[in-house]
């Protein structure tokens, strides 16, 4: 399901609040049951605790230009905004047919189990949970296997790559114009180094997200779950999880070309700290 897929692109970087988007019924509907709409809404606080974890290794940023990333990433990675171009993806790509063939299976008890199992990933003590359970989860090769068929379904652990490398090169060129505006970064260099060193973590960001998976679904059979692979692999159910992929890698692109503008202003004193 598209819910648990985001919790684990997340899982290396979650608050829950209503919110109105605009969209047909049908789809804003879809994205209620599907669990899509609560999971994007944790996206910002995601990303804003990623940044506090990684000051927090290595060689800290100054509390300065820390306290400028914060206040960017706040102002410039919404969820209202992920959600509503996700929404427009989905009416745009999607039948009415489509979508109500989705929204059955999400109603149904397997789709209600599968929801439910997908959303106690999101806690903190699930997450704690997982990584404590983490050996006695892998060693069921029969759900290992099965995991990395959904990692690879839904391009998972490329889609993290690619965030991760798009980031590392929006907040090091903010951090390079902010501080010495007149100096002139080459962007394509500085994207191939950071790629080449996101790419050495890709056995790590695997086998976090295939940890999520098994954590995940402990605790269902494997013949509802290989019914649940059935579900994933049908032309509709593709169709609905290739536009949300699509469209919220463009939609977080964006905010993270905002969140390294702003950021870059604030470090170059063109804005006041809020």
């Amino acid at each position: 399901m598209t819910a648990l897929r985001f919790t684990a692109c997340f899982w290396l970087l979650l608050a829950f609040s209503p919110c109105s988007y605009g969209g047909t019924a049908s789809v804003t509907a879809l994205m209620e049951r599907s669990g899509l709409a609560e999971q994007v809404q944790r996206i910002p606080a995601s990303v804003r605790a990623g940044l506090v974890h990684a000051q927090r290794l290595g060689d800290p940023l100054p509390e300065a230009t820390f306290d400028a990333m914060i206040s960017s990433a706040r102002r410039t990675i919404v969820a209202h905004d992920i959600l509503a171009a996700v929404e427009q993806s989905l009416a745009q790509t999607l039948s009415e047919s489509e979508i109500e063939t989705l929204l059955a299976w999400y109603q149904s008890d397997l789709g209600r189990e599968i929801i439910a199992a997908e959303k106690r990933v999101a806690s903190e003590q699930a997450q704690a949970e997982m990584f404590a359970t983490a050996p006695s989860l892998y060693r069921d090769q029969q759900r290992v296997a099965f995991a990395r068929q959904l990692d690879n379904l839904f391009q998972a652990s490329d889609m993290v790559i690619g965030l991760q490398a798009y980031t590392g090169t929006a907040v090091f060129s903010a951090l390079t114009l902010g501080e010495t505006p007149n100096h002139e970064v080459d962007i394509q260099a500085v994207q191939q180094q950071i790629l080449k060193e996101i790419e050495a973590s890709r056995p790590l960001v695997e086998q976090g997200i295939v940890l999520s998976f098994l954590y995940a679904y402990q605790n269902l059979d494997m013949a509802k779950l290989e019914k649940y692979q059935s579900f994933l692999e049908r032309p509709a159910t593709r169709r609905f999880n290739d536009t949300v992929a699509d469209s919220l890698n463009q939609a977080l692109q964006a905010g993270i070309t905002d969140f390294a503008r702003h950021l870059a202003k604030l470090l170059s004193g063109d804005l006041r700290r809020s």
